[in-house]
Formats: C-alpha cells, structure tokens, sequence
C-alpha cells in the first residue's frame, strides 16, 4: 500500500515536469469532463477606456479532446494562430507517450514513460528535441526507499537530482529528501498522517528556511483549519466553516510575535445536492490602516462542470473566460 502511494506521488511528480498544468497559468482549473468529448476555451478581455467598458470579440484560447476522461489532444490558440499542440498516448488508462509541438518555432518535443508490468508503477520517463534527451527520471526501489534520478537540459540551464522517498513501517510518516547539483544543501519534506491518512503536519526546506504547516479536520475528515509556520513564526491561519449549502473559506495573514491577524483572501463555494454551483475568491491587499480588495475571480458551475470564470481588479471587471462542452 505504501508504495502505491509513493508511485502515484512521483507519476504526478513527473508528469507535472513534462507536461504544461490545465490552468496554463489563468488562475483556475477546468476538470476533465465527464460524458463530453471536448470542450473550448473562450477569453473575453475588457478593457477600461475613458471611464467607459468596451467588448470585445470572444477568442479561442484552448480546445481539448477527451476520450475515456483522458485528456488526449490540447491546442492552443491566440487571434486564430495555434502556438502550440499537445497530444497524449495511453494504454490502460497510463500514459506512454506525450508529444508538445510549436508551430511558430518548428520547437517538438517528445516524452516516453515506462512502468512495471506487474505494479504499473512508473520506472521511467524521457523527453526529447530534435533528439537530444532534455529530460529523464528513473525509479527503484531499494528496500523500503524509492531511489529517484533525475536530468534536464532546458534552455542550456543542465540540472541532475535525486530523490529519496521513504515510508515508515506503520505509513503515517512520509520523508523526501531531494538532491540537486546546483545546490549545496538538499531539500527535504516530511510528511505526517493521522490513522485515515490524512496529512497533519508538513516540514519543507525547499524554500531556503524552516517551514511548517499544520491540518486540522472534523470528525467527517473535512479541514477545518490550517496553520503555516515559517522560521517557527505563525505566518497565515486558514479557517474553513461548513454550512448545509456553502462553505466559507478565510485566510488571515499573521503579523510579529503577538499574532495580529489581517484578512488575506476569502472563498466562498455554493453547492447544490453536492453539485458545486458557485466559487468566488476575493483577495485583499494590505493597506497602512485597512485592507483593501484586490483581485476577485467568480467561477459559474452547472452540474459541477466549470461553465464561466469573471476576473475583477479593483473591482471592475478586466476579463471572462468561457467553456463550452462538446
């Protein structure tokens, strides 16, 4: 069971490298649909001119393929030129292939992976340009640690790494310990789970100092509170408040030793028979005396799948993205 685990961690771990994330840096994400085979992106930008708002045309920024609730093909496209496709490749619902290509720069790159045949667990991935290896990582297992190798070699920038992942013997504490050679020091995050396996508290370095975050949950196994502790100083406390129809979400910011708390961002998320309707997050930027609001994004669901996304600055609305399901 554990190293289910540890092969579901690393194959996001690797696929997060080789493939670009589904928010393409928007701000949201948009759920592999279930029962459709594609859907379409669609970007709205406003604009702000003599106080007044102007429309413009709908533009199609993303289109992707499903198939078995596989993401398959993505394109992306701006003012009616592609910038760039990516398709998948999978056999038993694992991936095996995935291919990125950029038309303006003639740019294709190409990801294999391989997995045990027996456990499905990944053993390797490696990435090509013009077939020159621009990334690898390889897995073993050595005793109970999985031993993790990694390279890269993007935009002349070379990295090599390894990884080490260690379970305990009863599974409630999780140790990462990553090596990098442009680094001195290596990096390390430890995990700790309660008896459902629910992570309770996180130690990482990965930022270059001490930092911890500490969960809490209710007796349904919902979070109900979450505390981040830099350089053993309380920095943010999140707070989560369920209700029969929605669920308010607060982020305080903490200030010096005598825990002042600011409003950094709340959320609140409406539901329908368990069906999200609803998102709206508003994050606020600090002020001398008082808070003010910064940006707000509003997500429109219909039978959970995400629908229409509005993006406020100073509270005037800059731009809106819809999806439309095929």
């Amino acid at each position: 069971m554990k190293f289910a685990v540890l092969t579901i961690t690393l194959f996001i771990y690797v696929s997060s490298i080789a493939q670009i994330s589904v928010n393409d840096g928007l701000g949201f994400k948009i759920p592999a649909p279930k029962n459709f085979h594609s859907y379409s992106l669609y970007w709205y930008p406003f604009f702000r001119y003599d106080g007044d708002t102007f429309h413009v045309k709908k533009v199609l920024i993303r289109k992707a393929e499903f198939e078995n609730a596989l993401e398959k093909k993505v394109t992306k496209s701006f003012d009616s030129e592609i910038t760039s496709t990516e398709e998948s490749f999978y056999k038993d619902s694992l991936l095996i292939k995935y291919i990125r290509k950029f038309p303006g720069s003639k740019i294709e790159e190409i990801y294999y992976y391989k997995y045990n045949p027996v456990t499905n667990e990944l053993m390797s991935a490696k990435g090509y340009q013009k077939g020159k290896l621009i990334f690898s990582e390889e897995q073993k297992r050595i005793k109970d640690t999985l031993v993790t190798k990694s390279f890269s070699d993007w935009n002349f920038l070379l990295t090599k790494g390894k990884r080490l992942v260690y379970f305990s013997n009863d599974s409630l504490m999780q140790t990462n310990i990553l090596f990098r050679d442009c680094k001195s020091q290596p990096e390390y995050l430890i995990k700790k789970f309660n008896a459902k396996h629910l992570v309770i508290e996180e130690i990482d370095s990965s930022k270059g100092k001490f930092g911890m975050t500490k969960y809490a949950y209710d007796s349904l196994g919902r979070l109900t509170e979450i505390k981040e502790i830099e350089d053993s100083v309380l920095r943010s406390i999140t707070e989560y408040k369920y209700g029969n129809i929605q669920t308010l979400i607060f982020t305080y910011r903490v200030y010096d030793k005598s825990n002042m708390k600011q409003l950094g961002k709340q959320e609140l998320q409406q539901f329908d028979k368990n069906s999200l309707l609803y998102d709206e997050t508003i994050n606020y930027d600090k002020g001398e005396e008082s808070i003010t609001v910064g940006t707000i994004i509003k997500k429109f669901y219909n039978n959970s799948r995400l629908m229409k996304v509005e993006v406020y600055s100073d509270k005037k609305k800059m731009n809106v993205y819809e999806i439309n399901y095929e």
